[in-house]
């Protein structure tokens, strides 16, 4: 099991993280000029090797955010060449992509980019998926197929922990947390056994 940092928005995050002693980092320096992502992935890099910690980066940028709907905002993709580049210079563990998703709840079909993702899968690190909530059992069979190891999904728990709340009748909070554990166990193994086929 890993404790994971997930987008870290600074140099100072990693490191008070890794002193926490998680044992995987995300510096998140997509929404950076692509040479200062390259210039603090390369920092947080180093630290974390000092902690025996894993790092994670992201070259392109997943829209959106956790709260209200989705955003519209387009999506900046990843281009395999900076990809390739930011891997070289970096040595990060694992990729996170951006081929279509969002963060947050998506209003709509999501359109992937199958092609993109299988040109990207020749880079020699696992890649991730970022905003990962609303696809169909299709689209996840289609990334996974073509290259995506990990993947984060947040905005689905968030509302199967809404609608377990709305739904059970508890007078204490030890037996409403109770229930909304069970519920986020279910979905969670649900959705690892639609992606790994186990």
């Amino acid at each position: 099991m890993a404790l994971h940092l997930d987008h870290g928005e600074s140099l100072q995050e990693v490191v008070r993280a890794l002193k926490q002693g998680f044992t995987s980092v995300m510096l998140d320096g997509s929404h950076l000029p692509l040479e200062e992502n390259l210039r603090l992935t390369r920092l947080a890099v180093e630290v974390a090797r000092a902690y025996g910690a894993t790092v994670e980066g992201e070259v392109g940028a997943v829209p959106g955010g956790y709260h209200g709907p989705v955003s519209q905002e387009p999506v900046a993709y990843t281009d395999p060449a900076e990809a390739r580049r930011y891997l070289e210079e970096t040595g990060v563990d694992a990729l996170a992509v951006s081929i279509g998703t969002r963060h947050g709840l998506h209003k709509g079909p999501v359109r992937l980019n199958l092609p993109l993702l299988e040109e990207l899968s020749r880079l020699p690190v696992p890649l991730v998926l970022h905003g990962a909530s609303g696809l169909s059992p299709e689209d996840y069979r289609a990334v996974v197929a073509r290259g995506i190891r990990k993947i984060n999904l947040y905005a689905d728990l968030a509302l199967e922990a809404a609608s377990v709340l709305r739904k059970v009748e508890a007078e204490d909070y030890l037996g409403l947390m109770a229930a909304v554990k069970e519920g986020l166990k279910d979905l969670a193994m649900a959705r690892m056994r639609l992606w790994w086929g186990s």
